[in-house]
C-alpha cells in the first residue's frame, strides 16, 4: 500500500531529525513518501533525512497542513498520513493502519496516546492518556490515516486553512460529515508526543491536569517501556536531549 506522510516542522531540529529517522527506518511497512512542510531551518533537517520539503509558512497552522495534503497527491497515494515533528509512531503502525484501510476502512488513528517529557537533567516521564469521553472521541492526532477514496469525496479538503490550532477536532467534523467509515487501531501499535525543550503549543504539565484527558496510568519504567515500543528511541532522546535521566 502507497502511504504518504505530511509533518508540519517548526523550530524543533533536534526532536524533528529524531522523528523522521524512526519514521523511516523503523516502521514494518515503510512510507511510500515523507512531506515535511516548514523554513530554512526544516529543510536542512528533511533533505539530510531522504524527504521531500515543501516551504510553506508556519501560521496558520491549518494551512500549512493543507498545503501538504494537496502536494501529496502527486505521489497518487492509496492513504496519506499526519504526523507531527515531536509524535512518534510504533513499528507496526503503518502495517496496522494499512490491514485496516484494506478491509474498508477510510480513517484510522488511536483512541489512547503517550506522552513523553524529556527534559534536561530531569527524569524522563511517560504518560498514557485518552480524551474524557465526555468531552469528544475523536483518535490522537498523530499518526491520523486517511484513505484516498475518503479524501476524494472531500475534495482534499481536511484541514480548516485559517485554523491557527485544535485540527484534530475540525478534521474529525469533516470526515463526519463526509461520512467516513472510521475504525481504532489495535494494541498492537502506539503513538507518542515527545515534549522536550523546545516550543510547544501543549505543555506536558498542562496535560497531566486537563480535566478534558482521562489518565491510563503512568508508566513506572519509562526505559523498560520504551526500548517494548520504540526500539532505538532511547537513544534518539539521548541525542535530541543529551543531558536526559534515565531511571537506569
Amino acid at each position: 500500500m502507497n502511504i504518504v506522510g505530511i509533518m508540519a516542522a517548526h523550530q524543533r531540529p533536534e526532536i524533528t531529525r529524531e522523528t523522521l529517522r524512526l519514521l523511516k527506518e523503523r516502521q514494518a511497512l515503510p512510507f511510500h513518501e515523507i512531506i515535511v512542510m516548514g523554513g530554512p531551518e526544516e529543510q536542512a533537517v528533511a533533505q539530510s533525512a531522504g524527504c521531500e520539503f515543501l516551504r510553506v509558512p508556519n501560521e496558520p497552522l491549518g494551512r500549512k497542513y493543507q498545503c501538504g495534503l494537496f502536494w501529496s497527491r502527486i505521489y497518487n497515494p492509496d492513504a496519506v498520513t499526519v504526523l507531527g515533528s515531536d509524535a512518534w509512531l510504533s513499528p507496526e503502525w503503518l502495517k496496522e493502519s494499512s490491514r485496516l484501510l484494506r478491509e474498508g476502512a477510510e480513517c484510522v488513528g488511536s483512541l489512547d496516546w503517550h506522552t513523553c517529557c524529556v527534559k534536561p537533567g530531569r527524569p524522563v516521564e511517560i504518560l498514557h492518556h485518552q480524551y474524557h469521553p465526555e468531552a469528544r472521541k475523536d483518535f490522537a492526532g498523530g499518526g491520523r490515516t486517511y484513505a484516498a477514496s475518503l479524501l476524494d469525496r472531500m475534495g482534499w479538503d481536511l484541514f480548516p486553512p485559517a485554523a491557527p490550532r485544535n485540527l484534530d477536532h475540525y478534521c474529525m467534523e469533516r470526515v463526519r460529515r463526509a461520512a467516513g467509515k472510521v475504525a481504532p487501531l489495535s494494541d498492537q501499535a502506539a503513538v507518542m508526543g515527545i515534549k522536550g525543550p523546545w516550543p510547544t503549543l501543549n505543555h506536558f504539565e498542562k496535560l497531566k491536569k486537563s480535566p478534558r484527558l482521562v489518565d491510563l496510568g503512568g508508566i513506572s519504567s519509562p526505559s523498560t517501556w520504551m526500548d517494548q515500543w520504540f526500539p532505538g528511541g532511547r537513544k534518539a532522546l539521548l541525542r535530541a536531549v543529551p543531558q536526559a535521566v534515565w531511571e537506569n
